[in-house]
């Protein structure tokens, strides 16, 4: 008879123990996002060498119990991988889908407040002058819709620099968010390779770690490699973002188009998804773009009005004026020598009755005229975009969430398990102590009889 036995069952009693407490961890942190269930590896020991022989006189050598060999992290790399993809391509379709609903927004089509309805309203009232050549009432009618129609010009101008205006701080935002993201997992970086050094498994930290990589991905559209270590690379668009302890900064370059930089050395810098490359497009692509469009379907309506409204005599005889004047920006106005003067907007050639150059301004409305297909075309093709961005958005939403239960299938914690796994830990420790407290009896026992 030896110590052997008892130090045998005072290792399982520290074991089941370990088990128990990484279990406890597990119970606690089921609902905290990102906690990834731990498993605590038990491994037999070998037996300290001496040997002993069994009934048939064979040599035996004795176990050395059990010992909890590391605490597990429930982990699996290829759905992180596939996590970040989805992710950065759900940043970006979010972008892309809020940004969509804001420029539809603001067109407000088809409702009496979209430019449409306006439009439609101004060559009604030039059919009605050109019924009505000589009627005041007429005329004045015509500069009220012409007015309305320039007011919803500069309206639907103004709403474009104010998205611009908004996207680039949203890019600028984000560019504040990810430097500080890149720097919080650059210190975890450092705590995790102490924690490691140390000999310790820093989980709580690495789960932490990966959260915050997850944010980066979904801003930047981040790659990541040396996952397990605290000597973590994150890159973005093939650039080092984060090095073991070191964080570097991005910017945004001064002026157009909206580029991203190293801060420190002025790197250029390809963000490759996320909302970060969304708002860059909307940016430096797809507000220019449209609002290029509308310019030109503005510009090329008021100049047919302009025309067609020189071409005749006003109610003095005199020729036609401009209708609209512009400023330097391209909005358009209606001309303050018609506004002084309602006799100075021209219905037809000066002879009496005439109101043909009314109906042919009323005409570029109509739906074989030149006047507003092209922005019927626009406000399809924002409609058509709008609603692309809204179905890949839902579609990327829906393959993130499968990804994401894949996930907690396999790394987040079910209770049900745990509760199962505490009471057999909790049996198993019970066991241990009813061993060692036999050893104890028995040794007591010899040392009593024998004298020692």
């Amino acid at each position: 008879m030896s110590f052997f036995g008892i130090n045998m069952a005072s290792r399982a009693l520290q074991a089941d123990q370990r088990a128990l407490e990484v279990t406890g961890q597990n119970i606690t942190n089921a609902n905290v996002p990102g906690y990834s269930r731990q498993v605590a590896v038990l491994t037999s020991i070998s037996g300290p060498g001496a040997m002993t022989l069994d009934e048939a006189g064979s040599a035996v050598a004795p176990g050395g119990g059990v010992d909890v060999a590391v605490v597990q992290r429930t982990h699996a790399a290829w759905l992180d991988q596939a996590a970040g993809q989805l992710t950065a391509q759900s940043g970006q379709a979010t972008i892309d889908d809020q940004s969509a609903q804001q420029l539809e927004g603001l067109l407000a089509e088809p409702t009496d407040a979209g430019l449409a309805a306006t439009m439609d309203r101004f060559m009604a009232a030039f059919g009605n002058l050109a019924n009505h050549p000589e009627d005041a009432a007429a005329r004045d009618g015509v500069l009220h819709a012409g007015e309305e129609m320039a007011n919803r010009y500069q309206q639907l101008n103004q709403g474009l620099d104010s998205l611009h205006q908004g996207m680039a701080a949203q890019a600028q935002g984000s560019v504040t968010a990810i430097n500080d993201l890149a720097k919080q997992v650059a210190s975890l970086d450092g705590q995790i390779s102490q924690a490691q050094a140390a000999g310790a498994t820093p989980n709580e930290l690495l789960d932490q770690r990966d959260q915050l990589v997850q944010q980066l991905t979904q801003k930047a559209g981040v790659t990541v490699s040396g996952q397990q270590g605290g000597d973590l690379i994150v890159s973005v668009g093939g650039v080092a973002l984060v090095q073991g302890q070191q964080a570097q900064a991005l910017a945004l370059a001064p002026g157009r188009p909206l580029s991203v930089v190293m801060a420190g050395t002025g790197q250029s810098v390809t963000v490759p998804g996320g909302e970060l490359r969304a708002q860059q497009d909307w940016v430096n692509t797809t507000l220019p773009g449209y609002r290029s469009r509308l310019g030109a379907f503005r510009d090329s309506l008021t100049a047919a009005v302009n025309t067609l409204h020189q071409s005749g005599r006003d109610a003095t005889g005199a020729v036609g004026q401009p209708f609209f004047v512009t400023d330097a920006g391209g909005n358009p106005a209606v001309n303050p020598a018609l506004l002084a003067d309602s006799r100075k907007v021209v219905a037809g050639d000066g002879t009496a009755g005439s109101g043909s150059v009314a109906l042919a301004i009323a005409d570029l409305g109509a739906p074989s005229g030149k006047g507003l297909s092209p922005y019927h075309q626009w406000v399809a093709d924002i409609g058509a975009q709008a609603a692309d961005s809204r179905q890949q958005s839902a579609q990327t939403q829906a393959s993130l969430q499968q990804i994401q239960a894949a996930q907690s299938s396999e790394s987040g914690v079910n209770l049900d398990e745990e509760l199962a796994q505490m009471v057999s830990l909790q049996q198993a420790y019970s066991a241990s102590a009813r061993l060692l407290s036999t050893y104890n009896t028995l040794l007591t026992t010899l040392i009593q009889q024998t004298g020692v």
